[in-house]
């Protein structure tokens, strides 16, 4: 395995990784804001119900990132393979 197929192959590892912690993060509970105001109305309670299940709308937007996604780094790779190609057709006709 060559130098640049490896790091080719480590940025790839990166970028799956920084997605999936990023809709990791995106879907925690955010924490209440906190009243530092001594002489202010007491904080009034809210009641949040989460819905038990599947969400349709988070995995469709999931699903559509992930195919825009390795559409740009298939496409990437292809363009990186033609270059290649090209340089050493060019250099074989040099000698």
């Amino acid at each position: 395995m060559s130098f640049t197929h490896a790091l080719g192959t480590a940025a790839l590892v990166l970028v799956i990784a920084s997605a999936v912690a990023g809709n990791a993060s995106a879907n925690a509970p955010k924490p209440a804001p906190s009243t530092t105001t001594p002489h202010g109305p007491p904080p009034e309670v809210v009641q949040i119900s989460y819905r038990d299940g599947f969400d349709w709308g988070d995995a469709g937007i999931g699903a559509a990132g992930g195919l825009g996604l390795s559409t740009l780094v298939f496409g990437g790779g292809l363009v990186i393979n033609e270059y290649r190609g090209r340089r050493s057709n060019n250099r074989k006709d040099r000698g």
